[in-house]
């Protein structure tokens, strides 16, 4: 059956399907539970010695099939970031964007893509601790009801190009973990995550002193400071890039 599937697509599709089909075959011989597509959810490509993929047709089913296929054996499986249709075909999503575009200084930054798809698929952030600033990212990820994601390491492969990866700097689990339980446990986040987990954003409300306000559907509201100031509240004083919950 795998090989026939293999076999189903030409073409470019067809080499992108073959790597899909060694990620199936690699994850049974570790024992995986899921397999993460990453880069196939933003993926999109046209191929014109094929009329099917002109202009980009046919990838919405190419992943979806990419996907289900790999459901079918029981991965879970997760996209990056991804495009409305591989999020909608995935178990979960990773790396989803807190910014905008910057397409234009006049435009507001509202979570669009979390207001769409928040409570019917679980979404984390881009990794805060590689983030220039991680109290804002944090901040803005809490704001947009999305999973706190980290990009973590063990240690350090001495005999690797590791240590010429800069972004690994701050990935080492031994500098992570007093942060990842301050957010989670003293700060409070993974209890208001598991309030609003199931729920839909009803708004988003950005006040002038630089707190928001997101609503959900089941009556919760979440305020989150994005200043690195002090600030007032509707449910009282919120230190810099704090938050909390009415």
């Amino acid at each position: 059956a795998e090989r026939n599937f293999c076999k189903t697509f030409g073409n470019l599709c067809g080499k992108l399907t073959l790597f899909a089909c060694k990620n199936n075959t690699k994850a049974e011989k570790y024992g995986n539970k899921g397999i993460s597509f990453s880069t196939l959810g933003t993926t999109a490509f046209s191929d014109y010695s094929d009329d099917k993929y002109i202009s980009k047709a046919e990838i919405e089913n190419d992943v979806k099939a990419i996907l289900d296929n790999a459901k079918s054996k029981g991965y879970t499986t997760a996209v990056a970031g991804g495009n409305s249709y591989a999020t909608c075909a995935a178990d979960m999503v990773f790396d989803v964007s807190t910014t905008n575009g910057n397409y234009s200084v006049f435009d507001a930054e509202i979570p669009f893509y979390q207001l769409v798809f928040h409570s019917y698929k679980p979404m984390y952030s881009n990794p805060i601790n590689l983030d220039e600033n991680l109290e804002y990212a944090t901040a803005k990820a809490v704001a947009y009801g999305m999973g706190i994601g980290y990009a973590i390491i063990g240690e350090y492969v001495a005999e690797s190009d590791d240590l010429n990866e800069y972004k690994l700097y701050g990935a080492l689990y031994e500098d992570n973990a007093d942060r990842i339980y301050k957010t989670l446990v003293t700060d409070g986040y993974a209890k208001i995550y598991s309030a609003i987990a199931n729920a839909q954003i009803k708004d988003y409300t950005m006040l002038e002193n630089g707190v928001s306000a997101t609503p959900y559907s089941n009556g919760v509201v979440v305020y989150v400071n994005h200043t690195k100031a002090t600030a007032i509240s509707p449910v009282g004083e919120l230190a810099p890039y704090a938050f909390s919950m009415s």
